[in-house]
């Protein structure tokens, strides 16, 4: 089947389904398509950062002050974690958010459906995986389809024993030892979450201190409670090689320090999902990154077609994307903005 539509958004993240929702209330006729159902909607924002992971840390922190508790005089006997009934308590969490987007979008006459959609042209896009539709033709196409973890050469994600943060937030058992790769804000999360959970961890960067753009001060506070915490930090080294042993990873660094460990999180930033949008088909430009060009009103380089969130460059936040959103609806409308 095809259908048309006013508006096209592509991807119900933080930036899509708050341009959804504004140009339903604008009186556009507008379909989202979510590659990953239900179970996408509120992006990666929702299902895979920000909200997973502060739910996972606020646990951390109470599991390992309830531990620690003996230093105030409270004692504590018995303390145990159960990592299965935390993951269905965060993913509880997680599902009630979602359900709230998938109730805002319903009240505003917002159309969403599963698919992965491919522009075939300016005015058009294919979707696959989905048996009830299999082309939309738009007016307009609003392109919210976010970013994809990095990976390095060598270390390429297996889901096992090498992960990303989609995985390190699903974790059901803990990993005695973990060895993080990178020293941003998303390795820092994971290192400072899973030590307090009682994992072994190591964090590798490549540099000499964590999270560079920020001021020292703050840095060398931040590292001591993580080391208080028990995260050892590798400072100015690479992982030269990765071998799997058994059910473990075998890494050798630069200087030839070997490290054995359960799981290795991969996680040295993001890039652009705009790969395997089809968007040859179209006049949109990618930069030298492949982030998608846009202007102040998110249009891109092909007048019927804008792009907003990670997808759209610096910064990948999801408040940036969500203001984005809301900027590209209503230039679609006819707002001045």
């Amino acid at each position: 089947m095809r259908v048309r539509t006013d508006v096209l958004v592509i991807g119900a993240g933080s930036g899509g389904y708050v341009a959804a929702i504004k140009l339903g209330k604008l009186g556009k006729n507008v379909l989202v398509i979510e590659k990953d159902g239900m179970e996408g909607l509120g992006g990666i924002c929702m299902n895979h950062g920000c909200i997973p992971s502060k739910a996972l840390i606020l646990a951390s922190k109470f599991f390992h002050d309830i531990k620690d508790a003996g230093e105030m005089g409270i004692n504590v006997s018995g303390v145990s974690l159960d990592a299965n009934k935390m993951q269905d308590w965060k993913n509880g969490v997680v599902a009630k958010l979602r359900s709230g987007i998938d109730f805002l979008m319903k009240r505003n006459n917002v159309r969403w459906m599963k698919g992965e959609a491919v522009f075939d042209s300016s005015h058009s896009v294919k979707i696959n995986g989905n048996p009830d539709i299999d082309a939309v033709d738009f007016n307009y196409a609003i392109v919210a389809t976010g970013a994809l973890p990095n990976t390095l050469p060598g270390l390429e994600f297996d889901g096992q024993n090498i992960i990303s943060y989609n995985e390190a937030l699903d974790l059901r058992e803990i990993p005695q030892d973990l060895l993080v790769v990178g020293g941003g804000y998303i390795a820092v999360e994971m290192a400072a979450c899973y030590a307090r959970l009682g994992s072994r961890v190591k964090l590798v960067h490549r540099r000499e201190h964590l999270l560079t753009e920020y001021d020292d001060d703050i840095v060398n506070t931040l590292q001591r409670k993580m080391q208080k915490d028990g995260v050892e930090f590798i400072f100015n080294s690479n992982i030269s090689k990765v071998e799997k042993i058994g059910s473990r990873v075998r890494v050798t660094l630069e200087n030839q320090k070997q490290i054995e460990v359960d799981k290795v999180l991969v996680a040295v930033g993001v890039g652009p999902n705009s790969a395997n949008l089809g968007l040859n088909t179209t006049t949109v430009k990618l930069d030298d990154k492949g982030f998608i060009v846009v202007d102040k009103k998110m249009r891109t380089t092909d007048p019927r077609i804008f792009a907003i969130g990670d997808v759209a460059g610096q910064p990948l936040l999801a408040h940036k994307a969500t203001k984005q959103g809301k900027i590209a609806a209503e230039v679609i409308a006819g707002r001045n903005v």
